[in-house]
């Protein structure tokens, strides 16, 4: 064999174990969620005061497509290191440690306490009322 053959092998290998890791995450972590009926955006976020409400509902679909949890499933008291966390034995990619790394760079040299999605929504609407209502600075936590 030569070795542009056995490279070639090696790639579409390895190609095919990154797919077949991405599908077999998405998957198991899609499952976690489907148990839990589904709800509107507001009523997930009915404990903040109205105006919030009306703020956050516009980021929570985002947030739920970034983490991958299905429309409607997601939960202020999901975790970030327990709930939303991927597989590890089966992921590359892992969504919840990269929106928690966003935030770090959104508010830099300050210790921010992150392990649910509540805390998220709560620095969320902490860089909206510094921003005077300006929603692009938030909507730039969701990339």
């Amino acid at each position: 064999m030569n070795a542009a053959l056995i490279v070639g092998i090696l790639v579409a290998a390895g190609i095919a174990t990154a797919v077949t890791s991405w599908f077999l995450t998405r998957r198991d972590f899609t499952r976690r969620f489907l148990s839990r009926p589904a709800i509107d955006a507001r009523e997930a976020l009915s404990e903040f005061a109205p105006d919030e409400v009306e703020f956050l509902a516009t980021l929570w679909p985002r947030l739920e497509k970034v983490l991958g949890v299905p429309q409607g499933r997601l939960r202020l008291t999901d975790r970030f290191g327990v709930e939303l966390q991927a597989n590890p034995k089966l992921a590359i990619y892992h969504a919840a440690g990269e929106v928690i790394e966003d935030l770090q760079e959104l508010f830099p040299g300050q210790p921010l306490s992150v392990s649910t999605t509540r805390d998220y929504c709560e620095c969320a609407l902490r860089l909206w009322r510094d921003s005077l209502g300006r929603h692009d600075l938030v909507r730039a936590m969701l990339g």
